[in-house]
């Protein structure tokens, strides 16, 4: 995966709403992983592993201009054993002033995670705008900005809990190298790259690029590679599929560098039509097969069995074998109709242009986006994805800009698709505009009335812990469900069932302290219309 690739890659990252994150940090954090893997050309278990302590961020004076440069600094300690440890190499990153792409500048992503944590040892350092009015003292060529102790031990790369009253960024808890390489691979397929995307993808992008630069000697690529000889680069990492004009070089002719360039990304196979997924249908359709039916009607036969019995035991193996079964039926489907396509499509392609049919209306049609895209994705977007600006101070708040929205994104909870609403009654949307203003009105006319409905009507549809709480976007706080039971079924599992019994929570609708869970429950029926029928266990 080269830079290009990487592009477009990071940039379906950040606006797909296909894929979904519980909270927006693990959004950011992905894209951050991608950025560095790519630059560093590290390995993905060495990634997860870094620490607040492997960062250093300092201010250098740029002797070609004057001007000051951000750094990043990484150390990387845990890398691969194999015939012992390695020496931890020390990766300078600079900011690019006029970069012309910010889905691929890790000090965007870096300091908007940092900003959100306040991590700075120094307490001035509270915004972007005096982080950079910082200067440089005369002498000196370097103005360091230590990180606070106290969170010092905290990953990098971290895992996000759901609690009672929200999620929350659990700091201590590193991020697994499986759910990066899931991610990457799900975040691949809605891009529509042919082959699969894997961390790995990113480490023999920057291989072949280390090798391809004139400015880096293979003693200096095995250092970054952590290879003992180039050898390694050889058998392992070159690819062969030859990448260079071998025709032109052949005949005398100049070579075609950039066509060949691209004539070898990952980005030339790009098809936004090509299936990832079943649709409703599609998965419903393995329910008709006979293996799923002979199963179906056991586990119908057996069901209503006394608990306890060896009848009840057998149901409870039926049934598991009956989803294991579903699941590898769907799988096999979707294997089938990806073969398909890859055999069947370029062939419907070709004779739809040769008679005159229009094509580009179905790839325009797939690239289109069906889902709702919340206000708060939309600022991240608008901000993040913009050109470089004419002047230096242009410049500075552009970045300003951005990480300001990477910041404000971090807190955004996510979760899965959007609950029902009330059967005839929609959720009305956010509008997606760029001016704030009409949308702070109409987001507050909404909150208004659904506090007035979660404190005035006896029985409510609104849940009043999801509406008070800031991290969620507007529509998932004023979200009506289809009845009262439905609400009572929606609080009970996301809220009740993952406080502890003698766990506190506070009730931000009506600014109380509940000092326990039943307190929780009897608050939420006596002052907000939510019954629960049955005790929680």
């Amino acid at each position: 995966m080269y830079a290009e690739d990487l592009a477009e890659f990071t940039r379906v990252l950040l606006t797909t709403t296909e894929m979904t994150f519980e909270i927006g940090w693990l959004r950011i954090q992905q894209i951050l992983f991608c950025q560095l893997a790519g630059i560093t050309g590290n390995r993905p278990e060495a990634l997860v592993e870094l620490r607040l302590q492997h960062l250093e961020l300092t201010m250098i004076r740029d002797p070609t201009r004057g001007a000051l440069r951000l750094f990043i600094k990484l150390s990387p300690e845990f890398t691969k054993g194999f015939l012992g440890l390695k020496d931890v190499n020390k990766f300078k990153i600079p900011e690019i002033i006029y970069d012309p792409t910010l889905v691929l500048s890790p000090h965007t992503f870096m300091l908007g995670m940092l900003f959100k944590v306040q991590a700075f040892k120094s307490r001035s350092i509270d915004s972007l705008e005096k982080l950079y009015s910082l200067n440089v003292l005369q002498g000196m060529n370097q103005q360091e900005l230590p990180l606070r102790d106290d969170i010092l031990d905290n990953f990098v790369f971290c895992q996000a809990v759901r609690e009672a009253e929200g999620v929350r960024i659990a700091h201590e808890l590193q991020l697994s190298s499986a759910s990066v390489r899931y991610r990457m691979k799900i975040g691949g397929k809605i891009t529509g790259f042919k082959q699969v995307t894997k961390p790995y993808v990113l480490r023999d992008g920057a291989a072949k690029a280390l090798n391809a630069s004139p400015d880096v000697s293979d003693s200096a690529q095995n250092l970054i590679l952590q290879h003992a000889s180039i050898d390694t680069f050889l058998r392992h990492y070159l690819s062969r599929e030859i990448e260079d004009d071998t025709q032109n070089i052949y005949r005398g002719l100049e070579p075609q560098k950039a066509l060949m360039r691209f004539a070898c990304l990952m980005s030339r196979s790009i098809d936004p039509r090509r299936p990832w997924k079943l649709t409703s249908a599609q998965s419903a359709s393995v329910n008709n097969l006979p293996c799923i039916v002979k199963l179906s009607q056991i586990a119908a036969h057996l069901s209503g069995s006394p608990e306890g019995s060896r009848r009840e035991e057998r149901y409870r193996k039926v049934k598991k074998r009956l989803t294991s079964e579903r699941a590898r039926q769907r799988r096999l489907l979707l294997l089938d109709i990806v073969d398909r396509y890859k055999k069947e499509q370029p062939v419907i392609d070709s004779e739809r242009q040769l008679s005159s049919k229009v094509v580009d209306e179905d790839v325009r049609g797939a690239l289109e986006r069906s889902d709702h895209m919340t206000p708060e994705q939309l600022l991240l977007i608008d901000a993040i994805l913009t050109l470089p600006e004419t002047s230096l101070e242009k410049e500075c708040q552009r970045r300003i800009t951005a990480i300001n929205a990477v910041t404000a994104y971090c807190s955004v909870e996510e979760g899965v698709n959007f609950r029902r609403s009330r059967a005839g009654q929609p959720v009305p949307p956010v509008s997606a505009v760029r001016d704030e203003k009409p949308l702070r009105s109409e987001a507050d006319i909404m909150l208004r009335h659904a506090i007035s409905s979660v404190t005035m009507d006896k029985r409510p549809t609104i849940c009043f812990a999801c509406l008070g709480n800031p991290n969620l976007t507007i529509r998932e706080r004023v979200v009506s469900f289809a009845n009262p039971g439905c609400l009572t079924r929606h609080f009970m599992r996301k809220h009740v069932r993952r406080l502890g019994a003698n766990e506190s929570i506070d009730c931000r609708i009506c600014d109380v302290r509940l000092e326990h869970r039943m307190d929780f429950q009897n608050h939420a029926e006596r002052f907000h219309g939510t019954v629960l029928r049955r005790p929680c266990n």
